[in-house]
């Protein structure tokens, strides 16, 4: 097994794959009913972007801003911006070949998207707070990756994973203030039927030392895998069978949780730090409420709960919550019937601010939607973001004052 890494990461070696213990009902549940927040808008980043070469990356059509927006499927890569209190989004193109969900991080003073181009290239841009311009860096060349990328920043370094061409999974460090990616795999061998392979977008978190990811096989395997600073190899387990989307994880303060979709409801697995086994919780979705649509769920902390959104094939959008020692799930509805658009390609994304839920997500008719709510109120507010329309699953991040999104058209 080839190995190409020049730091502290290193490729799955060959080991048996542990089936992790699965508890009974997760002891978590119902939180407090959340939803509302005013007209509100982001950040004080400067909107136009330098010209990119498109030559610095090969192909996949950066451009410069003031490309007027596209519409659904064109390609199109935009980062858009609002900043508490204020009733506008901020917008800038970036790219015109990026066809598969991007995703996004913040650090201490810059916002980083990573996604992937469509000719299977893997593609990272960041921009300095206050600047106008955006740094892109080509990080995987053409055919390298096959799904939309997941990123996630450690204390010092930023990490991204994406499936990979050859059916495993690769993963890409770069450490701050340094000019160079560091690689290594995940490999295929680890989904236990012949021919299985990862699909859709691996979901990745941090703890203070560890690198953990989740990741489905195209046999409907949840996998799970870690990863120690300064190690060199990953840590495999399976989670269970039979789901119908990629994952999304998320980490508690001293927990990991990890949520996919069933043909019956959501498949919610947690593990508490230094324990062995992962407890499993079915929160039940009716078909009343909409059939799965193979859309990934997405999840976030509170200071106290967990709090899940899921698409449906009707086109609502339903909200799941959690209060930590709680044995139930609550749910409400984001947005009914026919609101969103449906598939698995594109999903709902879910961030935290200080007091509120906020939810970005693609409407039927192709428009960026975005819906937040205050905590302890009783109603989903709805806007569309002006002149956006968008494609695959957008990601959204939050800084101090800003919700900041970045979408496919």
């Amino acid at each position: 097994m080839s190995e190409y890494l020049s730091t502290n990461r290193g490729a799955v070696t060959a080991a048996p794959l542990p089936l992790a213990a699965a508890a009974g009902p997760g002891d978590r549940a119902g939180m407090l009913a959340r939803l509302g927040k005013a007209a509100r808008a982001r950040r004080g980043r400067v909107a136009g972007v330098a010209v990119v070469l498109a030559g610095l990356l090969g192909g996949a059509g950066l451009v410069a801003s003031g490309a007027a927006p596209a519409y659904a499927a064109s390609g199109l890569l935009s980062f858009y911006w609002n900043a508490d209190g204020t009733s506008g989004w901020n917008p800038t193109a970036l790219g015109t070949t990026f066809n598969l969900a991007p995703a996004i991080v913040r650090s201490s003073d810059s916002t980083e998207i990573a996604a992937t181009a469509s000719n299977g290239s893997l593609y990272f841009f960041w921009n300095k707070d206050g600047t106008s311009g955006w740094n892109p860096t080509r990080i995987a060349v053409p055919g390298s990756v096959i799904s939309a990328p997941a990123m996630v920043r450690s204390s010092d370094s930023t990490e991204i994973v994406a499936a990979s061409a050859n059916g495993g999974m690769d993963f890409f460090w770069n450490v701050d203030g340094t000019s160079g990616w560091n690689f290594s795999t995940i490999p295929a061998m680890y989904p236990t039927l012949a021919g299985q392979k990862f699909f859709g977008t691996p979901a990745i978190v941090r703890s203070s030392d560890t690198t953990e990811v989740a990741a489905t096989s195209t046999g409907g395997d949840l996998y799970y895998f870690w990863n120690t600073d300064g190690t060199s190899g990953w840590n495999p387990s399976i989670l269970g069978w039979n789901f119908t989307s990629a994952p999304a994880i998320v980490r508690s303060s001293g927990s990991t949780e990890i949520v996919a979709a069933r043909s019956t409801g959501l498949g919610f697995y947690w593990n508490a730090d230094g324990t062995d086994g992962w407890t499993y919780t079915l929160i039940p979705i009716a078909s009343s409420q909409g059939a799965d649509d193979g859309s990934a769920p997405a999840i976030v902390r509170s200071s106290d709960s967990t709090e899940i959104v899921s698409q449906r094939a009707n086109g609502s959008l339903l909200f799941f919550w959690n209060a930590d020692g709680t044995s139930g799930w609550s749910q409400s509805q984001i947005a009914g019937p026919g609101s969103a658009a449906s598939g698995a390609a594109s999903g709902p994304a879910v961030v935290r601010s200080s007091d509120s839920t906020e939810v970005a997500a693609v409407a039927a008719n192709g428009d960026l939607m975005f819906y937040w709510n205050k905590d302890y109120t009783s109603g989903w507010n709805p806007s569309a973001v002006p002149g956006a329309t968008a494609f695959g699953t957008p990601a959204i991040v939050r800084s101090s004052d800003t919700t900041e999104i970045a979408s496919d058209g």
